[in-house]
């Protein structure tokens, strides 16, 4: 995810991640790819600069650290 590419999945528990952004994942729902050919050829400023999708707190190394050392 880190790497700012355009991800395709078929795993619609993406979407209630805190990472999700629909400007990133294209999530397939029973072989129905609709709308996957107009995903692709989106901007992908925005899919690929890392700066707009900072990693949120929770993923911190960090926070990692935190909750090994602490529970």
């Amino acid at each position: 995810m880190c790497a700012g590419k355009k991800i395709v999945t078929s795993n619609a528990l993406v979407r209630d991640e805190a990472f999700f952004s629909s400007d990133r994942f294209f999530v397939v729902d029973a072989l129905d790819f609709t709308g996957l050919k107009e995903f692709l050829g989106m901007d992908g400023h925005a899919a690929t600069d890392r700066r707009a999708f900072p990693p949120p707190e929770e993923f911190s190394l960090d926070h990692w650290l935190d909750r090994i050392f602490e529970g």
